[in-house]
């Protein structure tokens, strides 16, 4: 057989190199390797220096393409740009390939542990696993605080008992749910983790608290999400969502931020990161769909390189939307419903898109289709 003379960069490990397989395109002098890889004959590690000889059938000849595959090559140490040098018994002046850059393993953190306090702040207990926070969740009395350790956690935990306070111990971008999250009970807590999934504050979720938390989509972002869903029916039920980053951008579907079904949600202070090719498909930052009661959004931060700041889709609700930042959408404010609708002190800054061939008509910042009571 030839052989073929690898030099490894200086770090890399191939001592473990126990064979090699060969493919090579036929050339003068050489039938090639039939359109199919062959086992190499040997395979020689000597320090940074693997020599390969060919098996029979290989058929190398001038001008043949050649592929060789090495199992068992560990990288430096070292997270940089390397290159190799590769010669054979006919072709000895080494040959340096372009260069390639090697990059650090993903490594998910494991889930942590969650402990919970009674209201005196003594420590009950503790789990661990992939269901640590639902069975924390489910081992709590009114009023209990729950502490979550940093880790990822697949789980789907609902919340139903009053006045639980969920906290993460470390930072949001390091404690993450990743699964559906459920408050079903009053006065819910949630402070500081990343939920990859949707957050449904349910009929008995009166008074619920969403804050510091980072919201994103699930999967490949192929099927529309709602990430926020509030659906508090408590009568004169409240709701505060503030401090949280929401970001619907992954996936050109039309999603939704916060989609509001009850009056009572106060939304403040919260960034949104939105998106959407056109009208039809562009997300809504929030969607203030409740039929009835007041609903109120300040303070927000709500851009994307397209996409809907503020969607008023529910007939005869009210909603107040005050002082926050819309910028670079298709839409700032889509008002489709006969609504109550007051909007002051917001900063609008290029939204809108011009007239062209893809959008005959061009598309207003701000869209008027209902509102019974509009002032701005």
């Amino acid at each position: 057989g030839q052989t073929i003379t690898v030099t490894f960069p200086t770090g890399a490990n191939i001592a473990g190199v126990a064979g090699a397989t060969v493919e090579a395109t036929a050339g003068i002098g050489g039938a090639g390797s039939g359109g199919a890889p062959v086992a190499a004959a040997s395979a020689v590690p000597v320090a940074q220096v693997l020599t390969v000889t060919t098996g029979a059938g290989t058929g190398i000849g001038a001008g043949s393409i050649v592929q060789v595959v090495v199992p068992g090559v560990v990288n430096p140490g070292t997270v940089g740009t390397y290159t190799l040098t590769v010669a054979t018994q006919t072709e000895t002046t080494a040959v340096t390939s372009p260069s390639f850059t090697t990059t650090p393993p993903t490594i998910s953190p494991l889930p942590g542990i969650v402990k919970f306090y009674n209201t005196a702040g003594v420590l009950m207990g503790q789990f661990t696993g992939g269901t640590a926070i639902a069975s924390a969740a489910a081992a709590s009395l009114t009023g209990y605080t729950i502490e979550v350790g940093p880790g990822t956690y697949t789980e789907n935990p609902t919340i139903s008992t009053a006045g639980i306070i969920l906290k993460a111990t470390g930072a949001a971008a390091e404690t993450i749910i990743k699964g559906n999250f459920t408050i079903s009970a009053t006065t819910v807590t949630l402070d500081s983790f990343t939920i990859a999934g949707n957050l449904t504050i349910g009929a008995a979720g009166d008074k619920a608290t969403i804050k510091n938390c980072i919201l994103t989509k699930t999967g490949t972002g192929a099927t529309p999400e709602t990430l926020i869903t509030y659906g508090n029916t408590t009568a004169s039920g409240t709701g505060t969502i503030t401090g949280n980053t929401i970001d619907t951008s992954l996936g050109a579907v039309q999603d939704t931020g916060i989609l509001v079904n009850q009056p009572g949600l106060t939304i403040s202070s919260n960034t949104f990161v939105v998106d959407g090719a056109t009208v039809a498909t562009s997300d809504s930052a929030i969607n203030v769909a409740a039929t009835a009661g007041t609903t109120a959004v300040t303070g927000n931060t709500i851009t994307g390189a397209s996409g809907i700041g503020v969607t008023v889709s529910g007939a005869g609700s009210t909603s107040t939307i005050t002082s926050n930042t819309i910028s670079n959408l298709n839409v700032a404010l889509n008002i489709t419903a006969v609504a109550t609708v007051t909007v002051q002190t917001n900063t609008i800054d290029a939204c809108g898109l011009a007239v062209s061939t893809t959008v005959p008509a061009g598309q207003a910042a701000i869209q008027v289709a209902g509102a019974t009571a509009l002032s701005i």
